[in-house]
């Protein structure tokens, strides 16, 4: 047999010895074949099926020296062979690796032109593209394929990128990836939702920016986008310094300064039974981060109006946001500044001790409540005061909400 029966998918090897390279046949029109490297899918050429053999030698047992003799074992296999699901699907990896190839030109063809010039929806072509990058197994159809790969070899391709109207892709990507960066909880669609455009437009900008470089945005909906600067909650600026730790720290000192649980998560948008599983369990989840910081900065700085909150509290030795730093809070082994706990009380004089009950006194806490605060038992409290002092102050003091619990000084 002088030529071999040739068709789409078929890998055949160079009769050259000197050269040993292998093509992969992607479409068969007239008494030619359209054919790439089985290796790579580059350097689409036409060879005329005279060429291709099913032996290594002629009829008259001398070996062949040009054209392409068929290699069974690797047809349907290799990095770019054809792999059709059907005899007129091929794989979509030996265009994809010609539409690069165009890309990589200067100047750069757009992948809308390459889809005109091929005349196939640019839709398609971004779809093969996208599922080729991320290693999804695609086929095309032959007569598809076929045009691709002749865009770029005749008079009827993409001489040039095409006058585009509107903003550069690049710019929105880079203000998006920007806002990521200095926010949490900054998702592609909450950052849409905030500018006002739909969540699809911006993910496919997005998701298309790497494949067509000149790919352009709508001038209104990329003003949109550009105009935002900054994001509302629940999403916050991003600080890799914060611990859970220091959030505890946080949401503690809150309760302190007297903010309930459902004061102190409303602002960031979640359940005060959020907070209360936080405060059990320490370990934070993106939400209650976001929610904790956002309180933090809201509240921190004002009284809350639950003397409740400050009592339970004050209970638990929580320290109020004074007694903090902000430049220590997040740090595990750092302490509330002027506060007394158990490890710190051995140094008690009369005067001292004086000067703390009449502190917390002014603060709305009573007798019990300021020595419990104090870490400090009534017997201890009565002997240092002395004989002149023993007895124990009114035991229901009021509790002024508009008074704050701050640390002992």
């Amino acid at each position: 047999m002088e030529s071999a029966d040739v068709s789409p998918g078929q890998v055949y090897r160079s009769c050259d010895p000197r050269s040993g390279r292998t093509v992969t046949v992607v479409r068969v029109r007239g008494d030619r074949a359209d054919v790439v490297d089985a290796q790579d899918g580059m350097r689409p050429r036409s060879v005329l099926l005279k060429g291709f053999h099913t032996s290594l030698t002629t009829y008259g047992g001398h070996p062949r020296r040009s054209g392409y003799v068929l290699v069974p074992e690797m047809t349907g296999t290799g990095a770019a062979s054809a792999r059709p699901a059907e005899p007129n699907l091929v794989d979509a990896r030996i265009v994809t690796s010609h539409v690069r190839h165009l890309l990589a030109q200067q100047p750069p063809p757009s992948i809308a032109g390459i889809a005109r010039a091929a005349q196939i929806p640019v839709t398609t072509l971004r779809t093969i593209l996208l599922d080729v990058e991320a290693g999804k197994p695609r086929t095309m159809q032959q007569g598809t394929a076929a045009s691709l790969l002749a865009v770029g070899r005749t008079s009827d391709g993409p001489a040039a990128p095409q006058n585009r109207r509107g903003v550069m892709a690049s710019t929105v990507v880079d203000h998006v990836r920007s806002l990521q960066k200095a926010y949490e909880l900054a998702s592609v669609a909450f950052i849409a939702k905030t500018a006002g455009v739909p969540a699809s437009t911006l993910k496919a900008v997005l998701n298309q920016h790497s494949l067509d470089p000149l790919r352009t945005m709508d001038t209104a909906a990329a003003s949109k986008v550009l105009a935002v600067t900054t994001l509302p909650a629940p999403a916050f600026p991003r600080y890799d310094h914060v611990t859970d730790i220091g959030l505890l720290r946080r949401l503690r000192g809150l309760c302190a300064l007297g903010w309930p649980l459902r004061s102190i998560a409303q602002p960031g948008g979640i359940a005060s039974k959020t907070l209360n599983e936080f405060l059990l369990n320490e370990t934070s989840t993106p939400t209650t981060r976001a929610a904790v910081l956002i309180a933090w900065k809201e509240l921190s700085h004002r009284p809350g109006p639950s003397a409740v909150a400050r009592r339970l509290a004050a209970k638990k030795l929580w320290a109020p946001p004074l007694a903090w730093d902000d430049g220590t809070i997040d740090k595990p082994t750092a302490v509330p500044d002027g506060v007394r706990t158990a490890r710190t009380c051995a140094g008690w004089t009369p005067d001292l001790l004086r000067e703390e009950l009449e502190f917390l006194r002014r603060a709305g806490l009573n007798w019990t409540e300021s020595l419990r605060r104090l870490s400090l038992g009534s017997g201890r409290a009565h002997e240092l005061l002395g004989t002149e002092e023993t007895r124990c102050p009114p035991q229901s003091l009021p509790s002024t909400p508009e008074h704050d619990l701050a640390p002992a000084a």
